[in-house]
């Protein structure tokens, strides 16, 4: 709503599931067109809908089933007082499932909740302020709730407009609006392709409505008076309501092609839905005449709809700037994936180079103070301090350092390397939620990780360098084979074995045996010459001295490996491990990065089919479709667009100043689309005509942005302007604009007046061929007219469904009687 105070008071009141979904369609047509009016919308319904689904402006009146309910549907069937009701009718727990006598059950059994609520709302919305207001009915005339229920609701709403009117002191105008199936196609061959109940329930609603509002085409004539009141037998609160005058002030209806419907969706594209055109075509015509209004005395308006009863049609014409707009928009979309494209197909390659380079690092052999080309190839960071680590991994004393020096040189010359950014839980599954950034190579590279590597590895290398090169193996092999015969044969097999197990187990046991074998001679050295005995402390001496330097070399060569078995059997793998956990992660996004890939050429594929469409629909060579018509933009290709030439125009002629429109092809297309538009009920053909001498009313509602007004009158170059094109389509009068906001759009809704329902097939034809007996045939079912007539009172050429089955059952017993009696 616009909440304008000088805005019109619009109250739709919807019957049944179709013309729910038929007001859903108006209200988005009112949020997208915003008309100068106030619409409150009220379903009414025999089905359970969720209301949180609707708009706000929904209030809805639910008619519920229960098992209460369905033992008095049961006691109805039988009660004589009820004739629209037999034993034949069944009620199910939701809906009247196409039979409108159930709908016409279920309204009078909630008439006092469905009186009230329509009073409520009546009041509630309209103030003493209010000058004028209109209701709108809106159902489909070939179900059973909207079928059931119209004729009776009709009177009920103009019973409590009545009361409002006196109350206010306003004019309110009541209208209905109803589809119906249409029995023949545009070849005028009669081919029913939907539910026969469809074409049924059309016929007796069509024979309905004459009768309520008195039309010429009414099933009564002099010789049967036309009933001045509804009888309510299952009503709480009324015995009848009175009809003695037409209660609406204007009945609107427009045919519908079943087959189509059934195959398109309520909310689909009126380019290429048959179900959206008919509903674009019901809810022009309410705005229009309401927003006809809202400018207009209400009064005066529906002077002009004397006839009363009106068929609808409507075309549009549009210009294709949305079209021009998607098309730009394609473009854009396409040239942003590619760059996507390209950058993330550039991530995903560095991604894969980077696992083969941390790889190739892990692979590599260290040389003392050398770096790997590989490390160069993946981290600036570490590549950069290359020096550093060389010059302290070789400042340090290795044969001296503990290992918690190592530790403490490590963290000092990693300190400021960055580590890697991107962890392992911070990214996507679902491949939507990840973008090109979130395979930037950068995030994954394990700098510090590299760092620790190479200086763990650097020292390594020097490990192994300084065992190598040690004195230590080799003077333990030279003073073996000097003293392995000397050796007892329990230490004698260890020939083979390292030299820290020969020194520890064979050599510095038996020098030290030995120095303990002289001192023991030196102790007793009283009956030892002076020459043995010096002999004896020179061989001790060297003994010690060799010990001294074997425990020496021992300390440091032992010391080397000790380091050597701390770097490669803990401290490597544990940074090894890191490795793998960075190499699985980028496995997985390399994995993902693919199918992102995979997925960005589909989407760009997709936006280039959207672009190759929209690229036709900008300067369409077909451009109607049904009744809708494009105005193509005189462009050759994007090219000849720009996104601010679009945003800078708010009106058909603002295009034109572009040079992006001509008035010439505007009028070709208005005069198209005012060709296409055709009374739709009345059959075309002269030898099934009953009145041949009627005229129709021709009444025409143009809708368009006031910029656009202009176009009602322009002249065009070499085409003539909107006057010879009514006149062409014999439009008797025009009304004002109804002023809507569509800036590149002209709507034009026909109201055909002076329709005569006798030349409808859809008002005859099934009563004509049910009473030849040629009805099943038609409809190809066998369904029995009587049993959806659920207003016998205003459709008196049908029997009562209860009349109906009392023949029937007479006609049985009978039959059973002469059987017996043979």
């Amino acid at each position: 709503m616009t909440g304008n105070s000088n805005s019109n008071k619009v109250i739709v009141f919807t019957l049944g599931t179709g013309g729910r979904k038929t007001a859903e369609i108006i209200h988005q047509y009112e949020q997208e067109h915003e008309p100068n009016l106030e619409i409150e919308y009220v379903p009414i319904e025999s089905t359970s809908f969720n209301s949180n689904s609707l708009p706000n402006e929904f209030e809805g009146i639910p008619l519920d089933t229960n098992d209460r309910i369905k033992k008095e549907f049961e006691q109805a069937k039988e009660d004589p007082t009820v004739p629209f009701l037999s034993l034949f009718h069944n009620l199910h727990n939701e809906g009247a499932t196409r039979n409108p006598a159930v709908g016409r059950f279920l309204l009078e059994r909630h008439d006092k909740r469905v009186k009230k609520s329509i009073r409520n709302t009546l009041q509630s919305t309209l103030t003493r302020q209010d000058s004028e207001a209109s209701i709108w009915l809106v159902a489909t005339g070939s179900g059973g709730t909207g079928a059931g229920m119209l004729p009776l609701v009709a009177p009920m709403v103009r019973e409590a407009a009545n009361g409002v009117q006196s109350k206010f002191n306003l004019d309110i105008y009541v209208n209905a609006m109803v589809t119906v199936s249409e029995l023949r196609t545009d070849g005028q061959e009669l081919d029913p392709e939907g539910s026969a109940e469809y074409y049924v329930n059309s016929s007796n609603t069509l024979q309905a409505l004459a009768s309520l509002q008195s039309l010429k085409s009414s099933g009564f004539d002099s010789e049967e008076e036309r009933p001045d009141l509804i009888e309510t037998p299952i009503a709480s609160t009324m015995d009848s309501i009175d009809i003695g005058e037409p209660p609406l002030d204007g009945l609107f209806i427009a045919p519908m092609e079943e087959q189509n419907a059934e195959e398109s969706r309520w909310d689909g594209d009126k380019r290429n839905s048959y179900l959206a055109q008919v509903n674009f075509k019901l809810a022009s015509t309410l705005l229009g005449l309401s927003s006809v209004s809202a400018d207009d005395d209400m009064g005066n308006l529906y002077n002009k709809l004397s006839d009363g009863f009106y068929t609808i049609d409507a075309t549009q014409v549009r210009a294709t700037v949305e079209e021009a707009k998607e098309l730009l928009d394609s473009e854009d979309a396409i040239r942003q994936g590619r760059t996507d494209l390209n950058k993330l197909e550039s991530h995903v390659s560095d991604i894969k180079d980077m696992a083969e380079t941390l790889e190739k690092i892990q692979e590599a052999d260290f040389d003392p103070g050398e770096i790997p080309d590989s490390v160069e190839e993946i981290s600036n960071e570490v590549a950069g301090r290359a020096s550093q680590f060389v010059k302290d991994t070789s400042a340090l004393d290795l044969t001296e350092a503990g290992f918690e020096e190592i530790e403490r040189s490590i963290s000092r010359i990693v300190s400021d390397i960055p580590a890697r950014e991107a962890s392992e839980d911070q990214f996507e599954n679902d491949l939507q939620r990840n973008s090109p950034a979130d395979f930037e190579p950068e995030q994954f590279i394990p700098h510090k990780l590299i760092g620790k590597y190479v200086f763990q590895n650097q020292i390594l290398a020097r490990v192994e360098a300084e065992l190598e090169d040690h004195p230590f193996e080799e003077r333990i092999e030279e003073l073996w084979e000097k003293n392995e015969n000397n050796l007892d044969s329990e230490v004698a097999g260890l020939s083979n074995s390292d030299p820290q197990d020969k020194y520890k187990q064979a050599l510095d046991p038996y020098l030290a045996s030995w120095e303990n074998d002289i001192e023991t001679k030196l102790s007793k050295t009283s009956w030892l010459k002076h020459g043995k005995r010096k002999r004896l402390k020179q061989q001790l001496q060297e003994i010690r001295e060799t010990r001294e330097e074997l425990q020496a070399l021992f300390r440091e060569f032992d010391r080397l490996e000790s380091l050597k078995e701390r770097i490669s059997d803990a401290e490597l793998p544990a940074l090894e491990t890191e490795f793998n956990s960075v190499e699985t992660l980028l496995e997985d996004r390399q994995d993902t990065g693919e199918r992102l890939v995979s997925e960005k050429q589909n989407r760009i594929q997709t936006l280039e089919n959207t672009r190759d469409a929209y690229s036709g629909r900008v300067s369409p060579t077909d451009n109607f479709h049904r009744s809708v018509g494009d105005i193509p933009l005189d462009v050759t290709s994007s090219e000849d667009l720009s996104r601010q030439s679009l945003d800078d125009t708010d009106n058909l002629f603002d295009l034109i100043d572009a040079g992006l429109l001509d008035r010439d092809t505007i009028l070709q297309q208005i005069a198209t689309g005012m060709d296409i538009i055709s009374e739709p009920l009345e059959d075309s053909f002269a030898e099934d005509s009953f009145d041949s001498e009627s005229l129709l009313n021709r009444i025409l509602i143009p809708m368009t942005s006031p910029d656009n007004s202009r176009v009602l009158t322009m002249e065009g170059e070499s085409r003539n302007g909107l006057g010879s094109i009514k006149s062409r389509n014999d439009v008797d009068e025009m009304l004002s604009l109804s002023k809507i906001d569509a800036p590149f759009a002209v709507t034009f809704v026909m109201l055909h007046g002076n329709v005569t329902l006798a030349n409808a097939s859809e008002f005859r034809v099934v009563q004509e061929q049910w009473e030849q007996g040629t009805l099943q045939r038609l409809l190809g079912s066998d369904i029995e007219l009587p049993q959806y007539n659920a207003y016998p009172e205003l459709v008196p050429s049908v029997p009562a469904p209860t009349d109906q089955y009392i023949v029937e059952a007479a006609s049985a017993s009978s039959a059973t009687d002469r059987v017996s009696g043979e």
